[in-house]
């Protein structure tokens, strides 16, 4: 009997950022939802915690993998003799194939592999999934299309997708970040109202470019912008002088070669 909707093993920041993506969006209630940890942060005490993996599976349906890839060959053995020919099996690692869990699980076949980002924590995720076996597409959608947009792929292209869409979160962060110190410092404001201005620059970027389907919007905008002999042309020709594109595409490519 199932006492556990779901477990999460690991419970790393994308395993607690999708239990939080659960209930804010209202999919499933919190004691549908079982955490197995090694080490307990005391903000996790709003949810079911255990600190055994085989528990955690033996009494949930569907369970998620968000562990480190070192991390998965002690867990995958830990939990192969638990696993029921009827669990679901969702892998949010990042760089493991589907035949690498099959093999570790005696071929079971109930196996997803499913990258999100963190934004999955408030529905605003690009949640990657690869579903070879055309595993339960009803539960997919129960919990997944709520949480942002859900991108089917061949499973080849996971792991860049997984640089373009949940590492670029963190990139995202690392360009504005020297913008959002830039505003405190020449604009003489505090961190709230930093915030604030950064945040209404987005949103008006977003504005621009959204519903747009010109292939050139983004050279578009510039060109509106950045009038001959003004401020920003200075900025971009200094960038380009610099190569930062390249410098930004070489870094994405990095992350996800080996």
């Amino acid at each position: 009997m199932n006492r556990y909707y779901l477990c999460i093993i690991g419970g790393g920041k994308i395993g607690i950022s999708f239990a939080e993506g659960l209930i804010y969006k209202n999919i499933l209630e919190i004691n549908n939802i079982i955490i197995s940890k090694k080490n307990i942060n005391p903000n996790f005490n709003k949810f079911n915690i255990t600190y055994d993996n085989q528990y955690a599976v033996k009494y949930s349906k569907i369970i998620i993998l968000s562990v480190l890839p070192s991390q998965l060959k002690e867990v995958l053995n830990d939990i192969k003799h638990v696993i029921k020919k009827d669990h679901i099996i969702i892998s949010f690692v990042a760089g493991i194939e589907i035949d690498y869990i099959k093999l570790y699980l005696n071929n079971h076949i109930n196996i997803i592999r499913i990258i999100p980002n963190i934004a999955i924590r408030k529905g605003e995720s690009i949640i990657c999934i690869v579903n070879n076996n055309n595993v339960n597409n009803k539960i997919i959608n129960h919990l997944f299309s709520k949480l942002g947009f859900m991108l089917f792929l061949d499973e080849s292209c996971i792991d860049a997708a997984t640089s373009l869409f949940s590492s670029n979160i963190a990139f995202i962060a690392y360009l504005m970040k020297p913008v959002n110190d830039l505003i405190i410092n020449k604009i003489n404001t505090n961190i709230s109202v930093s915030n604030l201005l950064l945040i209404q620059l987005l949103k008006g970027f977003i504005s621009l470019i959204k519903n747009n389907k010109k292939n050139i919007i983004f050279d578009s905008l510039i060109n509106d912008i950045a009038s001959h002999r003004g401020f920003t042309v200075k900025g971009i020709q200094y960038m380009e002088k610099k190569n930062v594109q390249k410098n930004i595409i070489n870094a994405i490519l990095n992350s996800y070669n080996k």
